[in-house]
Protein backbone atom coordinates (compact mmCIF):
# COMPACT_ATOMS: atom_id res chain seq x y z
CA UNK A 1 0.00 0.00 0.00
CA UNK A 2 2.43 2.54 -1.52
CA UNK A 3 2.58 5.24 0.78
CA UNK A 4 -0.26 4.29 3.42
CA UNK A 5 0.76 0.80 4.71
CA UNK A 6 3.23 -1.85 5.87
CA UNK A 7 3.63 -5.04 6.47
CA UNK A 8 6.27 -6.24 9.03
CA UNK A 9 7.64 -9.39 10.45
CA UNK A 10 9.11 -10.30 13.62
CA UNK A 11 11.83 -12.65 11.73
CA UNK A 12 13.46 -11.92 8.57
CA UNK A 13 12.48 -15.77 7.57
CA UNK A 14 8.99 -15.89 8.03
CA UNK A 15 5.62 -16.00 7.29
CA UNK A 16 4.02 -12.85 5.10
CA UNK A 17 3.69 -10.62 8.35
CA UNK A 18 2.80 -10.02 12.13
CA UNK A 19 1.75 -6.04 11.88
CA UNK A 20 0.26 -4.35 9.87
CA UNK A 21 0.50 -0.44 10.00
CA UNK A 22 -1.65 1.22 8.01
CA UNK A 23 -2.70 5.20 7.98
CA UNK A 24 -6.13 5.31 7.17
CA UNK A 25 -8.02 9.35 5.78
CA UNK A 26 -10.04 9.88 8.64
CA UNK A 27 -7.93 8.61 11.63
CA UNK A 28 -4.14 8.70 10.43
CA UNK A 29 -1.47 6.09 11.21
CA UNK A 30 -1.58 3.36 13.37
CA UNK A 31 -1.65 -0.28 13.62
CA UNK A 32 -4.14 -2.00 11.45
CA UNK A 33 -3.97 -5.48 12.62
CA UNK A 34 -1.34 -8.27 14.69
CA UNK A 35 -1.97 -11.46 12.86
CA UNK A 36 -1.67 -14.63 14.88
CA UNK A 37 -0.60 -17.77 12.38
CA UNK A 38 -1.93 -20.98 12.83
CA UNK A 39 -1.60 -24.37 11.82
CA UNK A 40 -4.21 -24.44 9.06
CA UNK A 41 -7.65 -23.88 8.09
CA UNK A 42 -9.17 -26.23 10.23
CA UNK A 43 -7.80 -23.79 13.15
CA UNK A 44 -8.65 -20.58 11.24
CA UNK A 45 -12.39 -21.55 11.34
CA UNK A 46 -12.30 -23.27 14.89
CA UNK A 47 -10.15 -20.52 16.25
CA UNK A 48 -12.53 -17.77 14.69
CA UNK A 49 -15.96 -19.95 15.78
CA UNK A 50 -14.62 -20.00 19.16
CA UNK A 51 -13.75 -16.55 19.63
CA UNK A 52 -17.39 -15.81 18.20
CA UNK A 53 -18.76 -17.76 20.98
CA UNK A 54 -17.28 -16.14 23.47
CA UNK A 55 -18.40 -12.29 22.22
CA UNK A 56 -15.22 -11.07 19.76
CA UNK A 57 -16.89 -9.51 17.37
CA UNK A 58 -16.14 -10.47 13.58
CA UNK A 59 -14.93 -7.56 11.72
CA UNK A 60 -14.45 -9.57 8.47
CA UNK A 61 -13.86 -13.46 7.54
CA UNK A 62 -13.20 -15.68 7.06
CA UNK A 63 -11.84 -15.46 3.62
CA UNK A 64 -8.50 -15.35 1.81
CA UNK A 65 -5.82 -13.23 0.95
CA UNK A 66 -4.54 -13.20 -2.43
CA UNK A 67 -1.47 -11.48 -1.28
CA UNK A 68 0.16 -13.76 0.90
CA UNK A 69 -2.21 -16.61 0.08
CA UNK A 70 -3.34 -16.74 3.66
CA UNK A 71 -6.52 -18.20 5.06
CA UNK A 72 -7.97 -15.63 7.60
CA UNK A 73 -10.62 -14.18 10.22
CA UNK A 74 -10.09 -10.85 11.42
CA UNK A 75 -12.02 -9.61 14.84
CA UNK A 76 -11.92 -6.87 16.43
CA UNK A 77 -9.72 -5.66 19.24
CA UNK A 78 -10.66 -4.44 22.28
CA UNK A 79 -7.33 -2.11 22.45
CA UNK A 80 -7.65 -0.75 19.29
CA UNK A 81 -7.07 -1.97 15.78
CA UNK A 82 -7.74 -5.63 14.82
CA UNK A 83 -6.69 -9.11 15.26
CA UNK A 84 -5.99 -12.09 12.59
CA UNK A 85 -6.18 -15.29 12.74
CA UNK A 86 -4.58 -16.49 9.44
CA UNK A 87 -2.50 -20.21 7.99
CA UNK A 88 -1.25 -21.27 5.20
CA UNK A 89 0.52 -17.78 4.14
CA UNK A 90 3.43 -17.98 1.87
CA UNK A 91 7.14 -17.80 3.73
CA UNK A 92 9.67 -15.33 2.60
CA UNK A 93 12.95 -16.38 2.18
CA UNK A 94 16.19 -14.11 1.25
CA UNK A 95 15.24 -14.56 -2.28
CA UNK A 96 11.94 -12.33 -1.61
CA UNK A 97 11.66 -9.20 -3.32
CA UNK A 98 9.22 -6.30 -2.29
CA UNK A 99 6.33 -5.51 -4.50
CA UNK A 100 3.69 -2.60 -4.22
CA UNK A 101 -0.04 -2.92 -4.61
CA UNK A 102 -2.61 -0.42 -4.72
CA UNK A 103 -5.49 -0.62 -2.22
CA UNK A 104 -8.75 -2.26 -3.57
CA UNK A 105 -11.16 -5.25 -2.40
CA UNK A 106 -9.49 -7.62 -4.78
CA UNK A 107 -6.25 -7.03 -3.80
CA UNK A 108 -7.01 -7.48 -0.08
CA UNK A 109 -9.40 -10.24 -0.14
CA UNK A 110 -9.76 -13.74 -3.75
CA UNK A 111 -12.92 -14.14 -1.25
CA UNK A 112 -14.72 -13.58 2.42
CA UNK A 113 -17.49 -13.55 4.66
CA UNK A 114 -18.25 -10.34 5.58
CA UNK A 115 -19.57 -10.63 9.23
CA UNK A 116 -18.39 -13.60 10.25
CA UNK A 117 -19.99 -16.95 10.44
CA UNK A 118 -21.56 -19.41 13.67
CA UNK A 119 -21.56 -22.89 14.49
CA UNK A 120 -25.26 -23.07 13.22
CA UNK A 121 -24.81 -20.85 9.69
CA UNK A 122 -25.28 -22.55 6.59
CA UNK A 123 -26.46 -19.52 4.39
CA UNK A 124 -25.18 -15.57 4.91
CA UNK A 125 -28.48 -13.79 6.16
CA UNK A 126 -30.88 -11.93 3.74
CA UNK A 127 -29.16 -13.86 0.29
CA UNK A 128 -32.13 -16.15 -1.51
CA UNK A 129 -30.00 -20.03 -2.42
CA UNK A 130 -31.52 -21.78 -4.96
CA UNK A 131 -29.34 -24.93 -3.74
CA UNK A 132 -29.99 -27.79 -1.04
CA UNK A 133 -27.88 -29.22 1.59
CA UNK A 134 -27.65 -32.75 1.77
CA UNK A 135 -28.77 -32.37 5.44
CA UNK A 136 -32.33 -30.52 4.23
CA UNK A 137 -34.99 -32.72 4.69
CA UNK A 138 -36.68 -33.97 1.67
Amino acid sequence: YPGRGVFMRCAPNAGHHDIFLLALPNKGPGLNHVAFTVRDIHEVFGGGLHMSRRGWKTQLGPGRHPISSAFFWYFENPCGGLIEYNADEDHLTPAWQERSFEPGPTVFAEWAIDGGIDGNTRRQPNVQASGKFLTDKK
